[in-house]
């Protein structure tokens, strides 16, 4: 009984283990309107915005207060296949979709600029919004990896103790991923503002949660239900130091160094559950699934390490022209050496590398365009290892295009709009149990989003 459910409740660990990837192993690269316009910003010097990509630059800005607010819609276009051998093929679908819309990604950002205090000039900055995670997945027919769990139960059960749950009639995957931030700094400049510093931490409170559910029905009608449910937070912080160099007029180079952010998070049961009609069935499997989340590390109360890495950023910016600007940026993510509880075996060095490219064409009116490459530095063995997690969510290599406009109305205010585009390249599956289930598919991911925000400068 013990293995049988091992297989189901490994299932709800991987499935919750690594819940939303986004940008590189849960950061999210979109952190305002402006970004979503060229996405490189790493050595920009034109908005508040900067502080997340460049705080060091926040000493350049004009003396006065400049603040910048935006929001990001996120239309979320997962899905992947599953096809297989069955020993009975009970409740498998060709493709699993979830519905997928983040109608709120917001970020606040304000700096103000002293202005010449001693030999430089010296900025205050103070950012707020979410820095990792992206929200939520529901699949209301589950994930080909639950319902592999699902089917491997249930051949288990027939070997092991006799027992058919039955076909399955319903199933359900649901998680979610937030990791709210608030982040506070300064910024100062240096000979003749040919160079500039920054410190600044960053404040890190995730939230995430995940369910995982079943309904099996067999050939007399009678329902077993089967729920494991969690929710998981902290609170972490993140030491961050910037750099700007300004060896030309028109040219700037910027370096970004985020620290190693600790969470060790904190596990909280809602429910873990299984109702039936027969009482042998449902006692022991309540004292299985005790038993084996306990030996997983899934507890009520149990913590665990699940850090975000450290990150190396760059970017280079010239003005070629008088309102013509081009921008090349990239970061880099020490995911092999943070603390994941042993899963960073599983990756690689991550990193993402861009062009992009701003044009006033009127004294009103800016437009911008930019592309992105990013390697997720997930290795081959992660999908075969992690098949249930990686059906859900996988980490995926991604190229992403963006564009926009902004337009300046008086008194500084700026209106800008962004849309972007990007294809995640599809990842192959597979999960096999002997004599019950093998399991092949691949896994897909395209994400569309519309941002809107405003820059004011005083």
């Amino acid at each position: 009984m013990k293995k049988i459910l091992c297989v189901f409740l490994a299932a709800a660990l991987l499935l919750s283990a690594g819940t939303l990837f986004a940008g590189n192993l849960d950061y999210l690269s979109n952190q305002s309107a402006l970004y979503v316009q060229t996405l490189n910003r790493n050595a920009a010097t034109d908005g508040a915005d900067i502080i997340n990509f460049n705080p060091a630059g926040t000493a350049f800005l004009p003396k006065g207060l400049h603040l910048d607010l935006s929001n990001q819609v996120l239309f979320k276009f997962y899905r992947h296949d599953a096809s297989g051998t069955f020993l009975e093929q009970f409740g498998v679908k060709d493709t699993y979709k979830p519905a997928m819309i983040t109608p709120f990604l917001p970020n606040f950002y304000l700096s103000y600029n002293l202005g010449t205090v001693g030999v430089g000039r010296l900025a205050f900055n103070l950012q707020a919004g979410v820095t990792a995670g992206g929200g939520e997945l529901d699949y209301s027919d589950g994930t080909a990896g639950s319902v592999y769990a699902l089917n491997v139960l249930r051949g288990s059960l027939i070997g092991g103790m006799g027992q058919d749950l039955g076909s399955i009639n319903s199933r359900n995957f649901k998680a979610s991923s937030i990791y709210y931030g608030v982040g506070f700094g300064g910024a100062y400049s240096f000979l003749h503002d040919m160079m500039s510093v920054s410190l600044g931490v960053r404040v890190v409170i995730p939230r995430r949660s995940f369910s995982m559910e079943g309904v099996y029905v067999n050939a007399a009608g009678v329902s077993t239900f089967v729920k494991a449910e969690y929710e998981y937070d902290t609170v972490g912080f993140t030491p961050i130091v910037g750099f700007d160099l300004r060896l030309m007029e028109r040219l700037t180079i910027g370096l970004r160094w985020e620290y190693e952010t600790e969470l060790k998070f904190k596990y909280r049961q809602k429910e873990l559950n299984v109702i039936g009609a027969n009482p042998l069935l449902v006692g022991g499997a309540k004292a299985g699934i005790s038993r084996i989340l306990g030996a997983s590390g899934i507890t009520d109360g149990k913590e665990f390490n699940n850090n975000l890495p450290h990150i190396l950023a760059a970017g280079v910016e010239y003005e070629v022209l008088s309102g013509l600007a081009l921008d090349a940026s990239t970061s880099v993510y020490f995911l092999p050496y943070a603390d994941l509880e042993g899963k960073q075996k599983y990756f690689t060095m991550g990193y993402d590398v861009g062009l992009g490219a701003t044009w006033r064409i009127l004294k009103p009116l800016k437009i911008g365009a930019g592309f992105s490459f990013t390697e997720s530095g997930t290795i081959d063995s992660y999908y075969r290892d992690e098949v249930l997690n990686a059906s859900a969510n996988p980490p995926l290599d991604s190229i992403a295009f963006g564009a926009g406009v902004t337009y300046s109305f008086a008194f500084g205010l700026d209106l800008n709009l962004g849309l972007l585009y990007s294809h995640y390249l599809p990842a192959s599956y597979t999960a096999s149990q002997p004599k019950v289930i093998t399991l092949t598919g691949e896994n897909k991911k395209d994400v569309f989003e519309a941002a809107i925000g405003v820059s004011f400068h005083l």
